[in-house]
């Protein structure tokens, strides 16, 4: 096992009640942590894991974890506001992820809507939110909060060499496993500065949008029933994204997700 609790509890600021699960291995952390918040566990469960041999992104995808690289944790919540106000956690995971980074490292990611963060024209994060909701549609029973973050370039040589990279292109395993349990817990504070705060939608949609790098460049937009290429042309304050199509027409984007084209 590389990584310790200890040393994630030692970096610390907050005082959260949170009760950790570090795995060596498991299939997805994400799905982990659901299965308990199905059975009744309760909000502040964090679930790590040094590799995930099924993780998973969004649309159905997979989400590469190699082993000892990157951090892959999910966390368990269960919010007050109305489940309407959803895409507020992955902003508010976007934001926090962000400045964990920015504060830990000196890096600085962009934003890639709706949940991805990119460093050197690859992803390097991956956010993925999911919960169930109350019977009468308008609650959370609960959201789980899952994010994948690779510290350093293990793709090289790999179908996703020109896709997915690292904050870093190799760093000594000690300086490895030591960041990751300080960038575990930054993440972690950040994140809840934010979500014990109500998640305040205005602060975050302002440093949501300044870190939003895709405002103008062209982009397919990819839905269940296929693709269409589109520009990018803003930001609205619900967090949709706004894009115009070839023949003049927009379209408030809400859902699905847009891939960059390369220029």
């Amino acid at each position: 096992m590389l990584l310790d609790e200890k040393e994630i509890r030692r970096n610390l600021a907050r005082g959260e009640a949170l009760r950790f699960k570090l795995f060596d291995t498991i299939p997805s952390t994400n799905t982990y942590v659901k299965d308990l918040a199905d059975k009744g566990e309760s909000e502040g469960l964090v679930a790590l894991a040094d590799t995930q041999t099924g993780g998973r992104g969004r649309m159905g995808r997979s989400f590469a974890s190699p082993n000892g690289s990157g951090i892959y944790m999910s966390l368990l919540l269960r919010p007050s506001e109305p489940a309407c106000t959803g895409v507020l956690i992955t902003a508010c995971a976007a934001v926090a992820v962000s400045e964990a980074i920015e504060n830990i490292t000196g890096i600085k990611v962009g934003i890639k809507w709706v949940n991805d963060l990119y460093y050197g024209g690859k992803k390097v994060c991956g956010i993925l939110a999911e919960g169930a909701i109350s019977k009468t549609g308008r609650d959370f029973e609960y959201a789980v909060l899952g994010i994948g973050l690779n510290l350093t370039d293990c793709f090289t040589g790999t179908e996703l060499e020109h896709i997915a990279g690292g904050l870093y292109t190799s760093l000594p395993k000690s300086e490895l496993n030591a960041l990751r349990h300080r960038l575990i817990a930054a993440i972690i504070d950040r994140f809840y500065d934010y979500y014990r705060s109500g998640m305040p939608k205005a602060t975050l949609l302002e440093k949501y949008r300044m870190r939003l790098f895709i405002i103008g460049k062209k982009v397919d937009v990819i839905s269940y029933s296929g693709e269409k290429e589109a520009t990018v042309i803003g930001l609205n304050g619900d967090f949709t994204l706004l894009v115009r199509y070839a023949d003049g027409s927009e379209q408030a984007l809400n859902s699905g997700e847009v891939r960059l084209k390369l220029q």
